[in-house]
């Protein structure tokens, strides 16, 4: 008798084990479907459906961490930056050890003017990897929002100096330049991006801003004609126009000027 209970005691937890297995099964199964399609609604933009997807993956594995990166960014991309700066301090808290998250939940805390914050998460990014670029570069933008402009020059030239062809810290570099009262240190920047990339534009209108700023009219409006050719559509076309005029009429009254002087 004892023989027959043992034997339907093992058959009972073997058939309650293989139910568990079955069920642990179509829950990954599950999970990682969702997981797919988040993804591929992530990178179609249909992120209301993403972020769905996302919250499906994390509900039945709260540890997702990629779940995590990708819902983070979805609300990112949908401008929802404080439900983004949550899921990344969630991810955190799972991964102390991620530099990518650390720069992530800063890159929102920057969008939010939540400065000092931000250069807390990016100092930890940063030391955990002293050449993260991504993570320089958001450093340096909060010091721009905090007005610690030296600091961010410093931080703007390390970050050449790591990469010595990202144009993005040159340009932000040469823009600061510009705030600053300093558009012949501004030109040097720009010409250096154009070395790099000649069809940049936004390196071109800063070029333009220079010459116009060291009163090299002619080289100002040769870089604001070359700009609109490239994007005649943009925002700063009405002022461009406006401003080329201005340096026409410039020129028009030093000619005028020249010519009533000969005898």
């Amino acid at each position: 008798m004892g023989k027959v209970v043992e034997d339907l005691k093992k058959k009972f937890n073997q058939a309650v084990g293989a139910k568990i297995e079955q069920k642990t099964e179509e829950r990954n199964n599950e999970e990682y479907k969702s997981f797919i399609r988040a993804e591929a609604m992530k990178l179609n933009n249909m992120f209301e459906e993403a972020i769905d997807e996302y919250k499906k993956v994390l509900k039945l594995n709260p540890h997702h961490l990629e779940a995590m990166r990708g819902l983070g960014i979805v609300y990112k991309y949908s401008s929802e930056n404080e439900k983004a700066l949550e899921i990344f301090k969630k991810a955190i808290n799972e991964m102390p050890f991620d530099k990518v998250m650390y720069n992530e939940a800063a890159s929102c805390c920057i969008k939010l003017n939540r400065a000092e914050e931000a250069k807390a998460l990016l100092k930890k990014a940063i030391k955990l990897d002293k050449e993260y670029s991504e993570a320089h570069f958001n450093l340096a933008l909060a010091h721009e929002i905090l007005e610690e402009n030296e600091l961010a020059f410093k931080v703007y030239t390390k970050l050449i100096e790591i990469r010595p062809s990202y144009i993005p810290a040159y340009n932000n570099l040469g823009s600061l330049h510009l705030r600053e009262g300093a558009p012949k240190e501004a030109l040097k920047v720009f010409k250096k991006i154009l070395k790099i990339n000649p069809e940049f534009l936004k390196a071109i209108l800063g070029a333009a801003l220079s010459y116009d700023k060291l009163g090299e009219f002619s080289l100002a409006s040769r870089y604001y004609k070359k700009y609109l050719e490239k994007k005649p559509s943009s925002d700063n076309a009405v002022y461009i126009n406006e401003r080329l005029e201005d340096i026409a009429m410039k020129k028009s009254s030093k000619s005028h000027a020249k010519l009533t002087l000969v005898k």
